[in-house]
C-alpha cells in the first residue's frame, strides 16, 4: 500500500546533504519509502523512470543505487546502475559497522533473524543478506 499526495507535482528539488539537490517525489511513497507511478498498467519505481528517461534502459543484472541515500529521489544524477551486491553492500554499510557485523555473524543460527534485526535496527532482509553472504562477505570485511 502506498501513500498517495494530490500533488499536481512530481517532484520538488530539496537540499539532502548531497552535492546537488534531490528531486525528492511528492505522489505517491510505497511503504520502503520509493516514489512510484502507474505506468501501462504497472507500478514503477518512479527513480527507474527518471533514469531510463535520462540513461536508457537499465543494464542486465544492475538495479539503481541512490547515491544521495535518499529513496524518495528521481535525480538521475544521483542514480548509479549497479550489480545487486554493491548496492546492498553500500546500503548496508551505510547503517552497519564492521563490528556489528561481526556481532551478527556470531548470533547467525543462534538467534533468530528478526531478534538480531531489532537489536540492531535493521531489516530481517538485511540480516538474510548477511547470512546468505550477499553483503558483507567474509573478504570485505
Amino acid at each position: 500500500m502506498s501513500r498517495h499526495s494530490p500533488s499536481s507535482v512530481e517532484y520538488l528539488e530539496h537540499d539532502c546533504g548531497y552535492e546537488t539537490p534531490c528531486w525528492v517525489w511528492q505522489r505517491s511513497i510505497l511503504p520502503t519509502g520509493y516514489g512510484c507511478l502507474r505506468v501501462a498498467g504497472r507500478t514503477q519505481y518512479a527513480h527507474r523512470i527518471y533514469w531510463e528517461r535520462e540513461n536508457g534502459p537499465l543494464p542486465v543484472n544492475t538495479e539503481l543505487d541512490h547515491l544521495c541515500r535518499v529513496r524518495a529521489c528521481c535525480n538521475p544524477a544521483h542514480l548509479e546502475a549497479v550489480p545487486h551486491t554493491i548496492n546492498a553492500r553500500r546500503g548496508a554499510r551505510t547503517i552497519l559497522s564492521v563490528f556489528e557485523v561481526h556481532d551478527i555473524k556470531r548470533m547467525l543460527g543462534v538467534v533468530p533473524h528478526r531478534v538480531i534485526a531489532h537489536q540492531f535496527t535493521v531489516s530481517m532482509g538485511a540480516i538474510a543478506d548477511i547470512s546468505a553472504g550477499r553483503t558483507w562477505k567474509a573478504g570485505t570485511l
